[in-house]
């Protein structure tokens, strides 16, 4: 059985449309350089594959593709199935390229998922007999889901989170939606071999390129007027993590794979951590006690730090980036009282009984990497010109 998953080209005089990957799909100039990984794309691809699926998946948006392209490569490869990832603001045109590819490619069954209350208000199905099926929610599992069922011949009715339109009743059937993916780490790690990597751009607080996009969870507890998924995709405000040793093993693989020099959590909320914590200073001079060097943090003033370390970066000396060192010198701290409420949160560590951890870890496997030095947390960071200070001391 053949899939197609797309993200369909979307633009404006002088703007393309962000739609997958985006948890507020929107236009931005045609000048800016902001394009999210599509991450439920990415994943329903790696179920199918995973179960021996030939999928071919193309985000024409970040290929930066005219229609025609993206219509015609989609038609082509006449897929038994084609999942297009839509939203409300992009409605016109997802209807307009769902068309098409069914006028060209007549016996492709066609889905929708995303962003886009499919299964309230007017009949969507129904209006639109192009469209066999929309995927509510997380789709990545109800895709692989509906295409067993198709693949099989079975009945449609048991595929959760799945609406068909149902001819002898003349409107359609909205199946029970599914259960949000409460362990992550059933799921491969995303497929990016199909996906143009060094598009995708994202970075905060000046974090160099090229620069992977990765999740280590899904759900938020907070309910930000700005952010659609809550509401859409999980239908509540739960919170789920993947197992951080898989984390890494995954942005390591991507590091070595691509080459990208730093990576970024692009998560629901990432601001949920320990409820106990000091001032920095604090916090790790409890992990230099611990190591029994006998030394102390000794402060500098802020602004003299913060301009040496610019010229070190100018010179590519620095040991920090610039969002790192341009806000460590201020207070900040976040809430997990909402969490704790709303979730039942309870973190298991202090700051300092992380970073005492994070730190036995890198002594345990210190003979591993010895010698090495590079970007991913499997191996020191390059010191810059902290490498040549510390032979002063």
């Amino acid at each position: 059985m053949r899939i197609f998953i797309g993200n369909g080209p979307w633009n404006r005089p002088g703007y393309y449309g962000v739609r997958a990957g985006s948890r507020w799909p929107h236009l931005e100039t045609d000048c800016s350089p902001y394009m999210p990984f599509p991450f439920y794309m990415a994943y329903a691809t790696a179920l199918l594959q995973r179960e021996g699926f030939e999928v071919l998946t193309i985000d024409g948006i970040a290929e930066r593709i005219s229609e025609e392209n993206f219509i015609e490569r989609a038609s082509s490869f006449k897929p038994d199935l084609a999942i297009l990832e839509v939203s409300t603001p992009s409605m016109e045109t997802d209807l307009r390229q769902a068309q098409a590819i069914r006028s060209r490619s007549p016996e492709t069954r066609l889905a929708f998922a995303g962003l886009h209350m499919l299964d309230q208000g007017e009949d969507f199905l129904a209006g639109h007999r192009y469209v066999d099926f929309t995927l509510r929610g997380e789709y990545d599992y109800t895709a692989l889901e509906l295409a067993k069922t198709l693949s099989a011949g079975g009945n449609l009715d048991q595929v959760c989170g799945v609406s068909y339109f149902d001819e002898a009743a003349g409107a359609s059937h909205h199946n029970t939606r599914r259960e949000i993916i409460k362990d992550l780490d059933v799921l491969p790690w995303p497929s990016r071999d199909q996906y143009p990597m060094y598009s995708y751009h994202d970075l905060p607080g000046g974090i160099p390129a090229p620069s992977l996009q990765v999740w280590s969870s899904r759900g938020c507890p907070f309910r930000c007027i700005f952010c659609v998924w809550p509401q859409i995709m999980y239908q509540g405000n739960k919170y789920v993590t993947r197992n951080p040793v898989d984390v890494v093993d995954e942005v390591e693989y991507c590091v070595k794979r691509w080459g990208f020099r730093s990576f970024y959590f692009d998560d629901d909320t990432f601001n949920i951590g320990a409820k106990e914590f000091t001032t920095m200073r604090e916090d790790y001079q409890a992990v230099l006690d611990y190591a029994g060097f006998g030394k102390k943090i000794r402060p500098l003033p802020a602004g003299p730090a913060i301009m040496t370390l610019r010229v070190l970066e100018a010179l590519k000396l620095s040991p920090l980036y610039k969002w790192v060192y341009e806000t460590a010198s201020k207070d900040s701290f976040v809430s997990i009282e909402k969490a704790e409420k709303v979730l039942g949160y309870a973190p298991k560590y202090s700051n300092k009984q992380a970073l005492i951890r994070n730190y036995q870890w890198y002594m345990d496997n210190l003979g591993k990497f010895q010698g090495q030095s590079g970007v991913s947390h499997r191996v020191p960071w390059k010191q810059g010109i902290l490498g040549i200070a510390k032979l002063f001391f």
